[in-house]
């Protein structure tokens, strides 16, 4: 009985069975890295002019260049994600960071709301996170309801953070 061919296929199953056991990538998920203490997603109440509180949700995440600046989403109200791309707008603020402390320095931004209509708001902010608690004491002035007055609406925002990582897209 000839033993070559048995041979040969040890060996081809001892070469290709590592190659079929190993893979290309690690079977971890992939890690992140939050360079900021501030970053995290916090769900909270804010409280503007002694109104009643809203809740919401704020994003606060890294940027990818740059240790001492935060983006900020969601301040305000100011974001809606609709079921559909077009009915969506989303407002974003830069933040400086200095720790556990954040200072956004007045920013105009002009935004389309859900129903067409367009604001031009100026937004100042400074706050704190303490452990997973932030606090954000901000002041929006401009057409903050789209009948062509300018007004100013000073507000805080108290929140828990849920969520530390990559901000949702």
């Amino acid at each position: 009985m000839n033993k070559t061919p048995k041979l040969l296929l040890w060996a081809l199953l001892a070469f290709a069975a590592p190659l079929t056991l190993s893979s290309c990538k690690d079977d971890e998920e992939d890690e992140f890295e939050t360079l900021s203490p501030v970053a995290g997603e916090y769900v909270g109440a804010e409280t503007c002019g002694g109104g009643a509180p809203h809740e919401y949700y704020v994003q606060i995440y890294n940027t990818s260049d740059n240790l001492g600046k935060v983006f900020i989403d969601n301040i305000y109200g100011l974001s809606d994600y609709s079921s559909s791309p077009e009915e969506s707008f989303h407002v974003r603020f830069v933040a400086n960071t200095n720790g556990n402390t954040i200072t956004l320095p007045p920013t105009t931004q002009t935004y389309t709301d859900v129903f067409k209509d367009t604001y031009t708001v100026t937004v100042s902010a400074n706050g704190q996170v303490d452990g997973d608690k932030v606090t954000l004491n901000f002041t929006f002035e401009g057409d903050l309801t789209g009948d062509g007055v300018a007004e100013t609406d000073t507000c805080t925002f108290v929140g828990s953070r849920t969520y530390v990582g990559p901000a949702a897209p």
